[in-house]
């Protein structure tokens, strides 16, 4: 049934034997590739927290327009963006004598004494620490993966040719079977045995060649590289 729908599908009804696929290029793993991102919004977060325990720096300038106007400018050292800003007072409001001072520069300083400031700094830079503790943890795992993965494909591999040899002496053994029969020299019962015997291995073949491309494939999903690549 099976080699019905194959050629229905594709016109053959034997599969191709396509070689399979070598290992990929060494590269880094993607639980290692996690960590490092872990790390990377750790180290963003511990930042951030520092950031926002400085004292901030604001500045300003003030320049009267006119004796009813003014315009003031400002910014600060936390966010940097600078702003603007246009008063306008009623004529019937203002208040004799004016001011004669035309510009003002003003500078503060802001300093956060929250409870929750340093904690948030401490709990930030440990978690700094444990990221990178854990991306170590991660690169010795990745290490010892990736050894046990290649040694699973290269026993799978000798398994492989060992399969391949047994199925060659089956083959051979079942062509002797064969011309002693036809010759006189054997029966069929023997002829039967060797081709019995002959499609065990080629069972015991195609089972080694899934667990080679296995083993293969696990090394790709090691490295989270798409399976495309391995067609």
């Amino acid at each position: 049934m099976a080699r019905h729908a194959l050629k229905d599908l594709v016109g053959v009804e034997e599969a191709p034997d396509l070689p399979l696929p070598g290992l990929p290029a060494d590269a880094k793993a993607a639980s290692v590739g996690q960590a490092e991102l872990a790390l990377e919004k750790a180290k963003a977060a511990s930042d951030n927290a520092q950031w926002n325990s400085y004292p901030v720096v604001q500045l300003g300038y003030t320049h009267k327009l006119s004796s009813t106007s003014s315009l003031s400018l400002g910014i600060n050292s936390r966010s940097f963006q600078p702003s603007a800003s246009l008063s306008y007072q009623n004529p019937s409001q203002v208040q004799e004598p004016q001011s004669r001072i035309n510009d003002q520069f003003n500078i503060g300083l802001a300093v956060n004494f929250s409870a929750g400031t340093f904690p948030a700094l401490d709990a930030a830079q440990q978690g700094v620490a444990q990221a990178q503790a854990a991306l170590e943890a991660a690169q010795r795992q990745a290490a010892l993966q990736l050894e046990s993965l290649k040694l699973a494909y290269t026993q799978a591999q000798r398994a492989a040719d060992l399969a391949q040899n047994a199925y060659t002496l089956a083959q051979r053994s079942l062509q002797d079977a064969q011309s002693r029969e036809q010759s006189g020299l054997g029966t069929p019962l023997a002829t039967a045995q060797a081709s019995l015997a002959q499609y065990q291995a080629g069972l015991a073949l195609d089972q080694a060649r899934l667990n080679q491309l296995a083993s293969i494939l696990n090394v790709y999903i090691f490295y989270a590289q798409p399976l495309a690549e391995v067609l």
